[in-house]
C-alpha cells in the first residue's frame, strides 16, 4: 500500500506504461490496472525501451517495446500498460517466487527465491546464458549445470548491461 510507480521522459514505445506513447516532461503514474490492479510493487527496473515491476508477492509486470519478447508474455507485441510476464507451464518462472529484477538493453532478467536465475529477450551475445542466441519471448533459465560458474551456486543478485548479464553470488 502507499507504493506507486511513476515515470517520465521518452515514450515512444510506451516504456512509461500510462497507455500512450507521448513523451512527458514530468512524472506520471504508471497505469495500476490490469497486471498491476491491487499489487504492492517493490521493486522496479528501466531497460533500453521496456520497463519491469516486482510485486510483494513474487509476480513481475513488463511493459514497452517487446520486438525481441523482452516483456516476457510469449508475444512480440509493445504493451502500453504494464502486463504480467509469462508464468505459466514452459516458463521458467512456472513454481517459482521472484525476489529482484533487472533489465539490460532488451532483455529481462529475474532471480528467484530458490537463488536461480531466468531471463528473456533479445540474445544475440548469449545475455540470457541459455547456451544459445535465440531471442526468448518466454522466460527461460540461465545454465547453471555442470560446466556453468553458476553450477552449485546461490545467487544473490543481478544486473543486466546492454548485451550482457551478470550474477552475484552468495559465496
Amino acid at each position: 500500500a502507499n507504493r506507486r510507480v511513476v515515470s517520465w521522459g521518452l515514450n515512444g514505445n510506451g516504456q512509461l506504461g500510462d497507455n500512450t506513447s507521448t513523451n512527458h516532461l514530468r512524472p506520471m503514474p504508471v497505469t495500476t490496472t490490469g497486471a498491476l490492479a491491487g499489487k504492492t510493487v517493490v521493486a522496479i527496473a528501466a531497460g533500453g525501451s521496456h520497463s519491469l515491476a516486482l510485486c510483494s508477492d513474487g509476480a513481475v509486470a513488463a511493459w514497452g517495446w517487446n520486438y525481441f519478447g523482452q516483456i516476457g508474455d510469449k508475444t512480440t507485441t509493445n504493451r502500453l500498460v504494464p502486463v504480467a510476464v509469462n508464468t505459466a507451464p514452459g516458463s521458467a518462472l512456472y513454481g517459482r517466487v521472484v525476489v529482484a529484477i533487472a533489465a539490460g538493453g532488451n532483455h529481462s532478467l529475474a532471480l528467484c527465491s530458490d537463488g536461480t536465475v531466468v531471463a528473456w529477450g533479445r540474445n544475440t551475445s548469449g545475455q540470457l546464458g541459455d547456451d544459445s542466441t535465440s531471442q526468448r519471448s518466454v522466460p527461460v533459465a540461465v545454465n547453471a549445470a555442470f560446466g556453468s560458474a553458476l553450477h552449485g551456486k546461490t545467487v544473490v543478485a543481478i544486473s543486466g548491461g546492454g548485451g550482457h548479464s551478470m550474477a552475484l553470488c552468495a559465496d
